[in-house]
């Protein structure tokens, strides 16, 4: 990244996605989603950067939505500002801790997951079809 002159979008890109935690996926033109299961969601428009901890839902038994909790807002500036990749790393760092504080660790398989793969707060879903008979 260059001192001097505008930013071009795919530099941003790149930058941003060195912040994000790996495997990094470009969901949509402008939006980044970083992690496996995922953890953070990247936005980027004409003018800001938004920061936002991962979150889903199902709507139905196949049916997986994408949502997020907003951490930061950012204004992009028209040239480089080293300011804007560290506030957006910090965001990055709260957006994490906030998903991972949401995980949770089943009790028939101890393995610790987000919720959206838990059947309810104490059985993931492998564990609930599996143990308790549950069809999706």
């Amino acid at each position: 990244m260059g001192t001097h002159g505008p930013r071009q979008p795919n530099d941003l890109y790149q930058e941003l996605a060195a912040l994000l935690p790996p495997p990094v996926e470009i969901e949509a033109i402008g939006r980044l989603i970083g992690g496996e299961p995922a953890e953070v969601i990247v936005t980027v428009s004409p003018t800001t950067v938004t920061v936002e901890a991962y979150a889903a839902r199902w709507n139905g038994p196949h049916e997986l939505v994408t949502a997020g909790r907003q951490v930061g807002v950012f204004p992009l500036p028209t040239a480089d500002e080293p300011g804007l990749l560290a506030a957006v790393k910090a965001a990055i760092g709260q957006a994490r801790a906030i998903r991972l504080a949401t995980y949770r660790t089943c009790t028939h398989c101890g393995q610790t997951n987000p919720p959206e793969w838990m059947h309810d707060q104490t059985v993931c879903q492998t564990c609930a079809e599996r143990d308790l008979g549950v069809v999706y």
